[in-house]
């Protein structure tokens, strides 16, 4: 897509949602956000580009920390390890992506566009192949006995909860 995108992320990330919020072009969290880089409670990989993405954004060692303890991080902290653009507070959130969104649009759409493609013509070559990759492990992944006891035991806090 050739038009500049917007992540605006309240709640937590984490899996397939924080995938694509990683690649989105520009992400702005409330101060309430947080983030989950790894699926272990389920014993599953991080996915949806996350092993891509995360070390072009904040380098091989914290990628690694990420993916591999699985930890939560609040917005403060992924403003500082560089996984959002900006914090706001949860009241301004809907505001301050309009006025983001606002601001590029008093971009020439041309330059933008192809300023956009360099960026990502920069960083996602060979996305697409290493995207099949992690599927494939992934698939593994939910083949390990780990995997299946880790859901039915979520699922199953959760039917106790009704």
């Amino acid at each position: 897509m050739p038009q500049p995108v917007i992540a605006s992320i309240n709640g937590v990330a984490t899996g397939a949602g924080l995938g694509i919020a990683l690649v989105c072009d520009l992400r702005i969290a409330s101060e309430s956000a947080s983030f989950i880089g790894a699926p272990h409670s389920i014993a599953l990989i991080p996915g949806a580009g996350i092993t891509w993405i995360v070390p072009r954004l904040v380098g091989f060692g914290v990628a690694s920390e990420l993916a591999l303890l699985g930890e939560r991080i609040d917005a403060a902290r992924a403003l500082e390890l560089g996984l959002v653009n900006r914090v706001v507070p949860g009241d301004d959130l809907a505001h301050a992506t309009r006025a983001l969104a606002e601001s590029l649009k008093k971009h020439p759409a041309g330059s933008l566009a192809l300023t956009k493609r360099a960026i990502n013509r920069s960083v996602f070559a060979g996305f697409e192949q290493h995207l099949a990759y992690e599927a494939d492990l992934q698939e593994v992944a939910a083949d390990y006995a780990d995997h299946s006891t880790r859901l039915h035991a979520i699922i199953e806090r959760g039917s106790k909860r009704t």
